[in-house]
């Protein structure tokens, strides 16, 4: 009899472990999500308040193994379109954003892919960064 309740008390401690393991899961993970959330979020207020432009749109933020012809493979990717900027030279207006997002998002250089799509009446042009560098 007493066997039979140490196996009892046995099976149900492993249980509640089991319980506890998969709680502490789940809180670590939407910690997790909401960090990377507020990356995406921080570019986009970022690129809001910097940029003289009409409107920026976040297309995509994705994290997760993912991989493309033209970028390669990347863990953690965002896209965001700028319309209508008020630029004199796109290279020197891409490296003037780069270094305000590396000043002010979190963990911005752990970026594996960054595009800045600037589309106007007369042009469309992309600005590739990855980790922090443009390419």
């Amino acid at each position: 009899m007493k066997t039979l309740v140490k196996g009892i008390k046995y099976i149900a401690i492993v249980i509640a472990a089991a319980i506890g393991t998969v709680f502490i899961a789940g809180m670590i993970k939407g910690a997790s999500d909401a960090i990377r959330n507020d990356k995406g979020d921080a570019i986009h207020q970022a690129l809001s308040k910097h940029c003289d432009c009409e409107d920026v749109n976040q297309f995509i933020y994705a994290y997760g193994a993912q991989f493309s012809k033209s970028d390669g493979f990347s863990t953690e990717k965002a896209e965001y379109q700028l319309t209508n900027c008020t630029y004199d030279n796109l290279d020197q207006e891409a490296a003037r954003i780069n270094a305000i997002l590396i000043e002010e998002v979190v963990d911005y250089k752990d970026l594996d892919l960054l595009k800045l799509e600037f589309v106007g009446p007369e042009k469309h042009e992309t600005v590739t960064i990855k980790n922090g560098v443009i390419q």
